[in-house]
């Protein structure tokens, strides 16, 4: 019995998918995962170098 080429194609696809999701899955923990340690990295530059301006 043959296989069926359409099945083929659609698994090809649907894994085709999958794949595309979990890259962007991943760049999206990665770019979350940079902003705050960049966050962090400002915040740490910024700090003891603030003062208070009081404007009377």
């Amino acid at each position: 019995m043959e296989p069926k080429t359409g099945n083929d194609e659609s698994n090809r696809a649907l894994s085709k998918a999958y794949d595309h999701v979990l890259r962007q899955k991943r760049m999206n923990e990665s770019l979350i995962k940079w902003s705050m340690n960049y966050s962090d990295l400002l915040k740490a530059n910024d700090g003891g170098m603030g003062f208070t301006l009081y404007l009377l």
